[in-house]
């Protein structure tokens, strides 16, 4: 199929060529038309080239997906998106200076990609969107460096499966406004420290990175930290604090160590129960490889404290606990899913727990658990539940039970369900005064902190201390938390603050820190000391 001449048509605004499937070339004088605002090449198979000399001082709207596509030289002012998915692009070339509106580059098949134009690139200033799939060159991180320096406006970075990128600069910490970070099936090896420092990032992919070793950085308001079967993966640990609700996941991250997997039980706890304080969603949840309830669950018996739980002795699956329903404002469950039962069933296992209170059953299974049979070990499922699902009843407290199983179902025989008790569980109860943003235990809003040396904070995530020697320098980070109220954290931030320091005292010395703030907008939060 050949297009005619269309030199002649001066007001040819529209061309809409899609699924012109024997299609193998654009007529040159289309693509010579000042006038030309939108073309449409989606499904033209056997298109090899969009090319052309003439810069096209209309064109807007370009779609070019699941053509032939081999080679791409195109060049617009106007143009805000280049999309191209499913095709066999070789070369792509972008004339320096002529693409000052793209937003958005997205190449969802780039395994044919000879090279990147790396200075062409380094010119689209106005990127927000930067999506490169499957790139297979080598690709140096000088070259990166450049292209971070110059995408100051970059929200989304994905760079899936680029299997020779082994290392993501420092200067990431340029792209503050930086919100999604991919690198699934990527070669990168350390996910670096200084993406703590940034503050807009909300979601890190990192799934099958086969190569990933250690990620020694989370920013503070992560949404999402997905390094499912990242077989490598010893560290995981971070100086600074997520403050928002976090999905975690490291499915099969079977050489994590116990102070990562430390870490990883206390970012739980603390993303989780600051949940509470908005709202759960249904993707909340941690999984990682272990066969061991946190401590900070309130699973061992105790007589006194009424939103204390207690084991019953007759089934190790069963809790029961009392809990006062007017206080109480989430639950976190919490089971160890065997993997000698999950191999053996074959019928994709789900995980639930089934709540029992004044005759009233309801069912609660963490999302996205029908693939347990994918796990190489046993793993630990954490997940939330915003109330409870017993009307509105208030001022007693009430009995409550929880019955934890691995179940699915036979649909030889009529789906009939079966179900296997689970030994390893979990309950923790959520009050309103354990809620407050920044902390899984109760934050307290000072003025006045003192620190003792020898003592400082531990960098995980709770209110305990560790004995260790006083450092001679010791660096604090604060929280600058800003509300709409003091009893509403609906609209919570934090604002990291950073304050570095040299003893001149002696080291056996007590150190005292004074910090005061007078506002009742904003409230200071003791973060970490390192």
């Amino acid at each position: 199929m050949e297009l005619p001449d269309f030199s002649m048509a001066h007001k040819l605004e529209n061309v809409d060529l899609c699924d012109c499937s024997s299609l193998r070339s654009v007529h040159p004088s289309i693509l010579s038309l000042h006038t030309l605002v939108k073309l449409d090449v989606d499904h033209c198979h056997e298109l090899e080239s969009l090319e052309s000399e003439t810069h096209l001082e209309s064109l807007s709207d370009l779609q070019a997906s699941g053509c032939g596509l081999k080679k791409f030289c195109l060049s617009s002012n106007k143009l805000e998106t280049i999309y191209l998915r499913e095709t066999r692009l070789e070369i792509l070339d972008l004339p320096i200076g002529r693409f000052t509106k793209l937003r958005s580059l997205l190449i969802l098949h780039g395994e044919r990609l000879r090279s990147l134009p790396i200075k062409e690139l380094c010119c689209l200033t106005n990127l927000t969107e930067f999506q490169v799939l499957e790139f297979k060159q080598e690709i140096h991180t000088e070259e990166l460096r450049s292209l971070f320096y110059a995408w100051r406006n970059l929200e989304i970075l994905c760079l899936d499966g680029w299997s020779y990128l082994s290392e993501i600069p420092g200067n990431i910490k340029c792209l503050t406004r930086l919100q999604n970070l991919s690198l699934q099936r990527s070669g990168v090896e350390t996910l670096p420290p200084c993406v703590s420092h940034l503050s807009s990032l909300t979601g890190i992919y990192l799934f099958g990175c086969k190569r990933l070793k250690s990620i020694l950085g989370l920013p503070p308001m992560l949404k999402a930290l997905d390094a499912n079967d990242c077989t490598l993966l010893e560290t995981v640990s971070s100086d600074s604090l997520v403050f928002s609700p976090c999905w975690f996941q490291f499915k099969n991250c079977v050489k994590l160590d116990e102070c990562s997997l430390g870490f990883i039980e206390e970012s739980t706890h603390f993303s989780l129960t600051s949940a509470c304080g908005t709202a759960f969603n249904y993707l909340d949840l941690a999984r990682y490889p272990g066969n061991r309830v946190p401590k900070w669950m309130k699973y061992k018996q105790m007589t006194e404290a009424s939103n204390t739980i207690q084991f019953m002795t007759e089934a190790s699956n069963t809790i029961q606990f009392t809990c006062n329903l007017e206080r109480a404002i989430g639950i976190l469950f919490c089971c160890v899913a065997p993997h000698r039962h999950l191999r053996s069933l074959g019928q994709r296992p789900l995980v639930t727990c089934y709540i029992t209170c004044d005759d009233i059953v309801t069912k609660s299974s963490p999302y996205n658990n029908q693939r347990l049979y994918e796990l190489d070990s046993d793993h630990v499922f954490i997940w939330p539940r915003k109330g409870f699902p017993f009307g509105t009843r208030t001022g007693d407290d009430v009995k409550i039970s929880c019955e934890f199983f691995l179940e699915w179902r036979d649909h030889g025989k009529m789906y009939c369900n079966h179900k296997v008790p689970l030994e390893a569980c979990g309950v923790h109860v959520i009050y309103d005064s354990e809620s407050e943003p920044g902390s899984g235990q109760k934050r307290k809003r000072v003025a006045d902190i003192g620190v003792e040396d020898g003592v400082p904070p531990t960098k995980r995530l709770n209110n305990s201390w560790i004995s260790q020697p006083a450092p001679l320098g010791l660096a604090l980070q604060l929280g600058l938390a800003t509300t709409k109220s003091n009893k509403s954290h609906d609209n919570f931030i934090c604002h990291p603050l950073q304050l570095k320091f040299m003893r001149k005292k002696k080291q056996e010395d007590p150190l005292q820190l004074k910090l005061n703030i007078n506002s009742d907008r904003y409230s200071l939060m003791l973060v970490n000391i390192y």
